[in-house]
């Protein structure tokens, strides 16, 4: 409209109320001025403001009462928003993937999509990556609330998303002083956060790695993109002053080349950024697949490993479970509809097009209903096996990769059993993750230093 006006494109403008020009007084004036600067003249149809001292005077009461009235309303409308977090109800739109909204507003799991959201997590915290994800969920028959094929963009929001383990966060997407909204900022004063506000879908500590795994992948992108490998890439930390530790590699004058990890502070402002010295690559890479052979090797370790993995296959047995069950509802529940308006159709005189329209609706919800259920049911369930079966194959699998030089499966056994590694001037520590969570039972070892 203002730059209509600049162009000279009318004379006259008419507003509801002087609200419809500017929210706020610099607003109001600030767009006032540059209309008469235009020639623009602005009458108004619900309120009679007159080029008079005394319609001056109303005119200035009249903007600061719409200024009041605005930041009222927003105040009411924050309000209202913070009381339903706080009761952990839904603020509107498309439930989050996982969750059905019931009768009083609040979330409840659907779980059908649970399993694929615990299938989510449970794939990306074993180190497969979004494209091995998606193409799993598009596969299994999956689609997101809006029936569409699963992207990289709806795995990145939902891994980040902290209602899954049963919080109601508000307040995350509020307009900075740059006047800007950023709904990944970090959690600050404006931010409501409350715990157990409705049922959650994954558990804590699963959570966590997966957080932890999508800073590390920040960190580590580009780790093979270098001319030499370095499996530890992301995964070395320097035990001076906590920097990540990148691959290097130096040349000496009959041109043998020999690969390093370096602090990489040190590497960008030297010495006396960090007196830290380099570790030998190869070494400590030996070192750290001689750990991991030595965990597969050591039955009391490897039980404590086995059980944890039985105990996530048996979770994923009871949701194939538990998701056939609910196709078997949703396609029940269609026939029931589809049932009910043949039954209309067949005694009724009033059938319309809104009637058809209902009618093509249950058809099609209960012919997918019915795909889903054939999908399920014609594949393959897990098989029963028994917790020294998977003893067995965790050490089959694994161990032979630690024997083997093949650096994407030894870059999956360090994804999957080591948590980080930290080089100090003397020694290096080498810490494990044990049944999911970060434990110290591997101990400092003295290791060739640079």
């Amino acid at each position: 409209m203002l730059a209509d006006a600049d162009a000279g494109m009318f004379e006259v403008i008419v507003a509801h109320k002087i609200d419809r020009i500017g929210r706020n007084a610099y607003d109001y004036y600030k767009n006032t001025h540059r209309l008469k600067s235009a020639g623009v003249h602005i009458e108004y149809a619900a309120q009679e403001i007159t080029d008079t001292p005394e319609g001056a005077m109303l005119q200035a009461v009249m903007v600061g009462v719409s200024e009041w009235y605005s930041l009222n309303l927003s105040k009411e409308i924050l309000k209202g928003f913070r009381e339903n977090v706080l009761a952990g109800k839904t603020l509107g739109g498309i439930p989050l993937y996982g969750y059905d909204v019931g009768p009083d507003k609040r979330y409840v799991i659907n779980e059908h999509e649970a399993v694929a959201v615990r299938t989510m997590f449970s794939m990306y915290a074993s180190g497969h990556t979004y494209g091995e994800i998606i193409d799993w969920l598009n596969a299994s028959g999956y689609r997101t609330k809006r029936g569409k094929t699963f992207g990289k963009n709806s795995l990145h929001d939902l891994f980040h998303n902290r209602r899954y383990i049963g919080m109601s966060v508000g307040g995350t997407n509020y307009k900075q002083k740059n006047g800007k909204r950023n709904s990944h900022a970090p959690d600050d004063e404006n931010t409501v956060i409350v715990e157990n506000a409705c049922p959650a879908i994954i558990e804590r500590r699963i959570f966590d790695m997966v957080q932890k795994k999508l800073q590390e992948n920040k960190q580590r992108s580009g780790s093979f993109t270098a001319r030499r490998p370095y499996l530890l890439s992301g995964f070395v930390y320097c035990d001076v002053c906590g920097a990540s530790m990148s691959g290097m590699t130096t040349t000496d004058r009959n041109g043998k080349h020999t690969r390093y990890y370096r602090c990489g502070t040190a590497m960008k402002g030297g010495k006396s950024a960090c007196a830290n010295r380099m570790v030998n690559a190869d070494d400590l890479e030996a070192a750290v697949m001689e750990k991991i052979n030595g965990v597969l090797s050591n039955d009391e370790l490897l039980d404590s490993y086995a059980e944890v993995a039985f105990g996530e296959y048996q979770k994923l047995q009871k949701d194939q479970a538990a998701s056939t069950i609910f196709m078997e509802q949703q396609r029940d529940k269609a026939r029931k509809e589809l049932d009910r308006l043949y039954k209309k159709l067949r005694e009724t005189d009033d059938w319309d097009e809104l009637d058809d329209a209902e009618m093509k609706n249950a058809k099609e919800k209960f012919r997918a209903a019915e795909t889903a259920l054939a999908e399920a049911q014609s594949k393959r369930g897990l098989p029963e096996i028994t917790l020294d079966q998977m003893k067995t194959y965790i050490r089959e699998q694994f161990l032979s990769k630690t024997k083997k030089e093949d650096t994407a499966g030894r870059r999956a056994l360090i994804e999957n059993l080591v948590d980080s590694v930290r080089g100090g001037p003397e020694t290096v520590t080498i810490r494990s993750r044990v049944e999911l969570q970060w434990c110290d039972w591997w101990e400092s070892n003295p290791l060739p230093i640079a």
